[in-house]
């Protein structure tokens, strides 16, 4: 079987993909783009994926089970507050490989439900926290492999994330390694993407407009310990601190 041929952490606030149509790029945003491009390049230069698996928690979640969705397709754009409509994704679903994933999520003890919206032939409709990391990958895989090869898996995680948070980690660190355990053995090349941000809270607005979650002191040591894992995988001290 061939491997996992890798592993990404791409955000998705759109602030990264350009600037806005009114105001100025904030600083940090041009250096967080080039960041995001450089890595989908290099974890996409040596295999083209057939399965890109997204793993999001901005998705259509269920309160307690993960999701999977089982649309045969996926569209959307990076729309934000009216801007950033012009970034869009668009993927062919591995139906038939989530709902095997679902059954064995479930053997596991992994609470999984399948969703379908609308019916099965229509797109299930994406977001930024789909949509943002589709569109740096595919700056970077060949067009006709995105239009007619690629397969993709979201799994969503449950909004009970936001109640138990900290108790979910021993539960995420087993499901990180089924996940890894279970796309090792097939012989497709999968990536494995993390939708995911820093901190919100460094402040009460930006550029004048209040932020939806206000502003905590945590911030700054938040993303400082997560900068420090991303130059040290293997230091766990995350786990625990974070």
């Amino acid at each position: 079987p061939m491997p996992i041929i890798g592993s990404v952490v791409l955000p998705h606030g759109a602030i990264i993909l350009g600037p806005p149509k009114e105001g100025i790029w904030p600083p940090g945003s041009q250096a967080l783009h080039d960041a995001c491009m450089s890595a989908c390049q290099n974890i996409t230069r040596e295999h083209v994926p057939d399965i890109i698996v997204i793993i999001t928690p901005h998705g259509i979640a269920d309160v307690h089970d993960y999701a999977l969705y089982m649309n045969e397709t996926g569209e959307g754009d990076a729309g934000w507050n009216g801007d950033w409509t012009q970034y869009k994704a668009r993927c062919d679903m591995a139906c038939g490989m989530s709902l095997s994933l679902m059954q064995k999520m479930k053997e596991r003890g992994f609470p999984t439900t399948a969703i379908t919206a609308f019916a099965e032939h229509y797109s299930i409709p994406l977001r930024w926290a789909e949509v943002i990391p589709l569109w740096f990958l595919h700056q970077h895989i060949p067009e006709e492999d995105v239009q007619n090869n690629l397969k993709t898996v979201i799994l969503s995680i449950p909004r009970r994330r936001l109640t138990e948070g900290a108790n979910m980690v021993p539960e995420l660190l087993d499901l990180g390694h089924f996940l890894g355990e279970y796309f090792n053995d097939m012989q497709e090349k999968v990536l494995f993407v993390a939708s995911s941000d820093l901190s919100h809270t460094h402040d009460h607005n930006v550029e004048g407009h209040p932020t939806p979650f206000g502003k905590s002191e945590k911030a700054d040591v938040f993303d400082d310990m997560l900068e420090r894992w991303a130059h040290n995988p293997t230091d766990s001290s995350i786990l625990v601190e974070a």
